[in-house]
């Protein structure tokens, strides 16, 4: 029986999407097969070792001192001389990190800190020279006042 050459192409195209649809994988399986070889057993001939704790590590709260503006004098001096053990003493591990992050220079407290009142404060410390300036966030906690955060500013 003989088609209409439109027939044809109809009867074609319908013929090659069922061929190719029953033979097509999906996008989940992979295009190659891949060839497993036989299961292997692994033995260890090491000697056990004892497993590791799993407390994990905390590092130790600052103390805190009893006003705000001393805190931030004292993070100031420990960084002035580079003594991070005395900074973890009154601040926040993120905070010993951005004001050990500034350049060293000679900053000045501008215009004293702020009251506190309300359980939180800053202080502004500021280089003549160039402007750079290293805020300090002060909280007041159970033990004092700490440095709960700190960020150093270009001019």
């Amino acid at each position: 029986m003989l088609l209409a050459p439109r027939t044809r192409r109809f009867a074609l195209v319908a013929a090659l999407a069922i061929t190719t649809g029953a033979c097509t994988k999906s996008d989940n399986e992979p295009k190659h097969p891949t060839k497993l070889g036989p299961a292997v057993t692994v033995t260890s001939t090491s000697p056990t070792t004892a497993p590791r704790s799993t407390t994990p590590t905390t590092a130790v709260a600052p103390v805190g001192v009893p006003d705000g503006e001393t805190a931030a004098r004292r993070l100031y001096d420990a960084w002035v001389a580079n003594d991070r053990a005395a900074a973890a003493k009154i601040a926040d591990a993120a905070a010993i990190d951005a004001v050990f992050s500034a350049p060293k220079g000679t900053y000045e407290l501008y215009r004293g800190c702020d009251t506190g009142e309300f359980g939180t404060g800053g202080c502004l410390f500021r280089n003549r020279a160039n402007n750079n300036t290293i805020q300090i966030d002060l909280e007041k906690r159970a033990t004092g006042w700490v440095v709960s955060g700190a960020f150093f500013s270009t001019s």
